[in-house]
């Protein structure tokens, strides 16, 4: 049976849950993080995934990344399984900017995150479930 990790439940807040995935949008306003949590259990890379899964996870990440070039115009989109600290199967999905605080490095693990305001993590969740 899927579940949800607990660390990726304690990072982020879900905006919607698609045909094969959970999208996440995860607690760090430095950035617009999105994470896709194929509902498959014990998956830890898309190689795990039956095939017609993993192509239903494929177009919905394409999907996504058409979301957020038409809502935020990034320079750059990254996405990435990495699995090093979380293992259950999830893909990052991150609008990058020229001037974002990491630009060019790698976001993940580099510093802390910088939490939301409340009010303004309502309203990007708000903004994000509009178009999902």
């Amino acid at each position: 049976m899927f579940q949800l990790d607990a660390q990726l439940a304690a990072d982020s807040r879900l905006i919607a849950s698609l045909a094969s995935s959970d999208w996440l949008l995860m607690n760090d306003s430095r950035f617009v993080w999105l994470a896709q949590v194929p509902r498959f259990a014990r998956a830890r890379l898309l190689a795990d995934l039956p095939k017609s899964l993993r192509d239903e996870v494929r177009a919905e990440s394409d999907l996504v990344v058409e979301i957020l070039r038409s809502l935020f115009n990034p320079d750059q989109i990254n996405v990435a399984q990495i699995g090093n600290v979380v293992s259950q199967l999830h893909i990052h999905h991150v609008a990058r900017f020229t001037d974002d605080a990491l630009w060019p490095r790698p976001i993940w693990g580099q510093t802390p995150a910088v939490p939301y305001r409340e009010a303004e993590y309502r309203d990007r969740l708000a903004l994000l479930r509009s178009h999902f």
